[in-house]
């Protein structure tokens, strides 16, 4: 019994969760409002029409208004009928609107109270006529929306589905036609030049072709013989259409098209993004890039990486491939180490064609790196620990506000001398002039520095241009057979601190090699190296050593087995000298530019000693100066009133006697002299002492 009622109970609980996963899932999906197509996915043929229905399902809510827009590609198909057939519309806001030129169906009606519940309504029935191959998308506009009937409009917010319809041309009645160069009539080709091929399973007569764009044209009835094949050479990107017709019996049969798809062209020119920038610190770098293909559109984009320094290819080739490889954007681009890179973009169309862009990063070692557990790493070279940086850090800035704050009290007081009168006397005014004299002299210091390191930055910043010249080199006679490499790698400009590389395409499979020549214009000297071809035709070369300063031709020649292709057109690039070189050592401007930073900072630190030791003592000159004015003062005041006193006493005598000078007068006479010759030499000693003085501090 215990047994019966376990069983029963669990048959219970799986009931359960069957309806709940089959009716329940059907409630939650009912509580969902859709508008979608209806068939939602299907092949037509060009020329014929099908119809799309609009449906609606209410999701277990009543409805009574609905916008809807409707998008489709007006190149690929057209509305065939201006009805909407059946709706359950009551009645239209706007009458339906279709634009065959801009590919736009406009839908706007009403449903009368109390609205409709339903799973699938039919809002219109639309009737398309195919003109083109290729995929056509419906979609419904960002505009549209249902409305439920609450009497406040609320948007229902539905949602919309598109669809995808695979147009195609219409099944052969006629000849069955094939070709040997573009075999896929769905598939874009890069080759201009068709070649067709056809044949009847009946005899037949003649056959009647023609190749123009309308998808579904027919041949006239003249026949053009019992040629089985056709070439047409230099046909223009975009899509073209080939129809024939054979006759028996003096009937012409039913028609058959054959779609060929061309591009010969690559996608539009484009730049790369980088972020933080094309010269930074950051080895993680976002490459950002975008471009569009107006005939086939954009396939895929492929990347590679090269380095410029030899120790580091080696980690480049360990974290990349060596071939490109697909990317999107945007895209991280993790850089292994502190080098210079070229990045190489390529985007593909769908017919395979691609474009090129290419840019130049350059990862270098912060001045100052900021390491968490041990302190300040300086140039990469020396870590200043954190217990000595701070202290010393905090002792400047003590010392800074300390200073400040004695000159800026040292300031008031001059200047409320300055204002007292006192500040031209004291002499202190021809000591401002001659600090003001020397921070001249500083600025003209800085601003040299300043400029010999911009000019050393615009020189290596300046880039060399490659530029292809006329092929000198003969060509070999009888080796014809072979086409010479295809070179489309090669740096735009490169320095004496960068390797030189060069890549490209050619026809042998992997049983080749390409043999790079380089020739120095400088030494006349010619090198050459070789590099294997790859399954799909690339090879690449990358040089292990910097190569010197000068300019350069680079050509090349595709060897398979004994024979030798000719010679390529030759190619010239330009070695700019970015570093110098001191024997077998080599000093980059970077390093340079560090050694110029430390110089630098040595002068300023030099400069500012200079002016506080003058500065201290032109102060203490100073008062040397105010100390000899005052003794001087001193002297000629008791001079003066020494000499005064004789004077006055001379005089007193000269009235006294009223006549001729006695011995007693002349020897005070005398004594006058003397006096004054004393006064005399004192004060010029004085004079001697206070121009001395002034001598020195001016000096």
């Amino acid at each position: 019994m215990r047994k019966l009622l376990v069983f029963l109970l669990f048959g219970a609980f799986c009931v359960s969760v069957f309806v709940f996963f089959v009716f329940g899932g059907k409630v939650l999906a009912q509580n969902e409002t859709s508008v979608f197509f209806a068939p939602a996915a299907g092949s037509f043929a060009v020329g014929s029409t099908f119809d799309v229905t609009i449906a609606l399902n209410t999701g277990g809510r009543a409805v009574n208004a609905f916008k809807i827009k409707v998008l489709f590609p007006p190149d690929k198909l057209q509305i065939a009928s201006s009805g909407v057939g059946s709706s359950i519309t009551g009645f239209w806001v706007n009458r339906p609107l279709f634009s065959n030129l801009n590919g736009t169906i406009e839908l706007e009606g009403g449903i009368p109270s109390p609205g409709i519940n339903t799973d699938y309504g039919i809002i219109a029935t639309l009737t398309f006529r195919v003109k083109s191959t290729g995929q056509a998308i419906l979609r419904f506009d960002s505009d549209s929306a249902v409305f439920l009937n609450d009497g406040k409009g609320t948007n229902a917010n539905a949602l919309f589905r598109n669809s995808v319809y695979n147009l195609i041309l219409p099944p052969p009645a006629g000849p069955i036609v094939v070709s040997s160069t573009h075999p896929d009539q769905d598939r874009w080709h890069p080759v201009n030049d068709l070649v067709l091929n056809w044949a009847s399973p009946f005899p037949v007569e003649g056959y009647s072709y023609i190749l123009n764009d309308d998808p579904v044209d027919i041949p006239d009835n003249i026949s053009e013989g019992l040629k089985i094949g056709a070439v047409y050479k230099g046909l223009s990107d975009g899509v073209h259409y080939f129809h024939i017709k054979a006759s028996r019996n003096g009937v012409w049969g039913g028609v058959s098209h054959f779609g060929v798809k061309i591009q010969t062209s690559g996608p539009a020119d484009f730049k790369i993004d980088v972020s933080p920038g094309k010269r930074t610190s950051s080895k993680d770098a976002i490459l950002s890039f975008e471009t569009s293909d107006q005939i086939s559109g954009i396939d895929h984009y492929e990347i590679k990486v090269i380095s410029l320094s030899p120790s580091v290819q080696s980690q480049v080739d360990s974290s990349f491939s060596p071939l490109f490889f697909e990317v999107n954007s945007p895209y991280i681009l993790k850089l292994p180490n502190y080098s210079s890179y070229d990045v190489i973009l390529r985007a593909f169309n769908k017919a395979g064609n691609y474009t090129e862009s290419s840019v130049r990063l350059k990862i270098i070692k912060p001045i100052f790196e900021w390491v968490n557990s041990t302190g300040l790493k300086i140039a990469g070279i020396a870590t200043v620990p954190w217990f000595i940086l701070w202290p010393v850090a905090a002792a400047i800035l003590i010392s800074l506000l300390y200073l400040a704050y004695h000159i800026f009290r040292w300031h008031i007081r001059i200047d409320l001398k300055h204002k007292d009168g006192a500040l031209h006397d004291s002499g202190v005014s021809g000591k401002l002039e001659e600090l003001k004299n020397r921070f001249r002299v500083l600025t003209k210091v800085l601003v040299f520095f300043w400029i010999s390191a911009s000019a050393l930055f615009l020189l290596q910043a300046a880039p060399a241009r490659a530029e292809p010249v006329e092929n000198k080199t003969a060509t070999p006679s009888g080796i014809q057979q072979l086409s010479p490499p295809v070179t489309n790698l090669l740096p735009k400009d490169i320095s004496n601190e960068e390797l030189f590389y060069v890549g490209g395409r050619a026809v042998s499979g992997n049983t080749g090699r390409v043999i790079i020549y380089l020739q120095s214009l400088t030494s006349e000297n010619t090198f050459s190296f070789e590099a294997g071809v790859g399954a799909n035709g690339d090879w690449f070369y990358s040089h292990d050593k910097f190569l010197p300063s000068g300019n350069y031709l680079i050509w090349t020649q595709l060897k398979v087995g004994d024979q030798v292709s000719p010679p390529s057109s030759q190619m010239q690039i330009t070695v700019s000298p970015v570093a110098i070189q001191l024997g077998a050592s080599r000093l980059s401007y970077e390093a340079i530019y560090l050694i110029l930073l430390f110089v630098f900072f040595a002068i300023i630190i030099g400069l500012g000693t200079f002016i506080i030791y003058h500065f201290r003592q032109g102060s203490r000159k100073s008062g040397l100066l105010m100390k000899e004015i005052r003794e001087a003062e001193e002297s000629i005041k008791r001079g003066f009133a020494v000499l005064k006193r004789d004077i006055q006493a001379e005089l007193e005598a000269i009235k006294r006697g009223g006549g001729e000078l006695t011995e007693e007068e002349k020897m005070k006479e005398t004594q006058l002299l003397k006096d004054l010759e004393e006064i005399n030499r004192t004060i010029g000693k004085e004079v001697w002492d206070i121009e001395k003085a002034m001598g020195h501090s001016a000096r």
